[in-house]
C-alpha cells in the first residue's frame, strides 16, 4: 500500500512520506484506534475489527469513547477464540472448570508493562465472567494466570507441558497443531446465551470452529469471532486523502494476495466489496465515494456474511 502511494512507479500520493510505527507492548487492537482518534497517527490497523466498535462506544477495554473513528477498509480474515484444555483434566466444558474449581493452569493473551489487558485478554476473560469465573478466581483457586503474548509465544508454554490450559486466538498459527501433536486436548464449547451476551454487549459475532481443525477439534464448536483487519482514520481525514487510500487498498488486493499465500493471515482471493462493506463502523466519506465510484457498494447489507467463513 505504501509503495502504491508513494513509490517509483505512478505514486498516487508522491508528496507524502509514509512511516511505519508499532503502538505499546504490540497491542495494535487496543492502542491504535486510541492513537488514530486522539490525531497522533492519521492512520491505524486493529484486528479483530470489533475492537473499533468498542473504541467509538467506550465499551469494553476502552476507558472512554472514541467517537472520530472512521473505516478506510476492512481486510478479510478468518479468526475466533479457541479455548484449549489438556485432555487429562477430565472436562469438556468451561462449566465444569468452575463447577470443580480446577486450579487451572493457563495461558492467555498479554498485559502491558502498566497492566492494560489487550482485547484477547479481555475478550477471554469476559466469557469467564459469564461462567462466573475470572483470571483471580482462577489464581484463588490455586491456579496460574500467564499473559504469555502472542498465541505462537504463549501456546509454546502449553505444547511444552508448561501449562494446561491455552485460551488465545490466531486459530491458523501453526502452534495449535503442535500442541494437539504433544498432547490430547479438548476444544471447549460457548454456549449460546454467553455468545448472545458477547454480541449485543460487545459486538463479537458468533463463530464456529470446524470439526478436524488443528487446535484438535473433532467435532463443530460453538465459539466467538476475532475476525477482520481493519484500516482506520479520523473522520476530519481530508475525503481527498481517504478517497485515494481507499483505491490504493483496492488496487494492490492482488500484491496482498501473493504475499498471504500459504500464511492464513489474511483470507484470500479479496474481494472488493468485502473491503469496503465488512467495515464494523461507518466508511469515511472519502472512502464511501471511491467504492460508491466502482460499484462496490451495490448492496447496502452491512451484516453481509463472510464468502470466507469456515
Amino acid at each position: 500500500m505504501a509503495e502504491a502511494l508513494v513509490g517509483f512507479a505512478f505514486p498516487l500520493l508522491p508528496e507524502v512520506r509514509v512511516s511505519l510505527t508499532t503502538p505499546p507492548a504490540l497491542q495494535g487492537a487496543l492502542y491504535n484506534p486510541i492513537a488514530v482518534s486522539t490525531g497522533s497517527l492519521m492512520f491505524g490497523m486493529t484486528t479483530p475489527s470489533v475492537a473499533a466498535r468498542m473504541a467509538t462506544e467506550g465499551n469494553g477495554p476502552f476507558d472512554r469513547p472514541y467517537p472520530h473513528l472512521r473505516a478506510i477498509a476492512a481486510y478479510p480474515h478468518v479468526d475466533y477464540l479457541v479455548f484449549s484444555v489438556d485432555a487429562a483434566l477430565g472436562v469438556s466444558s468451561i462449566e465444569e472448570i468452575v463447577e470443580r474449581r480446577l486450579p487451572l493452569r493457563l495461558v492467555t493473551g498479554r498485559r502491558s508493562a502498566a497492566g492494560v489487558a489487550d482485547v484477547l485478554t479481555f475478550a477471554v476473560e469476559e466469557i469467564l465472567r459469564e461462567y462466573g469465573a475470572s483470571y483471580s478466581a482462577i489464581e484463588r483457586w490455586g491456579g496460574t494466570v500467564v499473559f504469555g503474548g502472542p498465541t505462537h509465544v504463549g501456546g509454546v508454554l502449553m505444547r511444552d507441558g508448561h501449562a494446561d490450559a491455552l485460551f488465545h486466538e490466531a486459530q491458523m498459527s501453526p502452534v495449535w497443531a503442535a500442541i494437539a501433536a504433544a498432547r490430547k486436548v479438548h476444544i471447549l464449547p460457548i454456549r449460546d446465551d454467553v455468545r448472545e451476551r458477547m454480541l449485543r454487549k460487545y459486538g463479537f459475532e458468533r463463530a464456529e470452529i470446524p470439526a478436524g481443525h488443528a487446535s484438535g477439534a473433532v467435532e463443530p464448536t460453538a465459539t466467538v469471532d476475532f475476525s477482520g483487519w481493519l484500516l482506520l482514520c479520523r473522520d476530519d481525514l481530508p475525503d481527498e486523502w481517504a478517497y485515494t487510500v481507499a483505491r490504493a487498498c483496492d488496487e494492490t488486493r492482488r500484491g496482498v494476495e501473493e504475499d498471504q499465500a500459504g500464511r492464513g493471515e489474511i483470507a484470500i482471493p479479496i474481494d472488493s466489496r468485502y473491503l469496503f462493506n465488512q467495515t464494523v463502523i461507518p466508511l469515511h466519506a472519502g472512502a464511501l465515494a471511491y467504492a460508491s465510484e466502482k460499484g462496490y457498494m451495490e448492496s447496502t447489507d452491512r451484516g453481509l456474511t463472510s464468502p470466507y467463513s469456515p
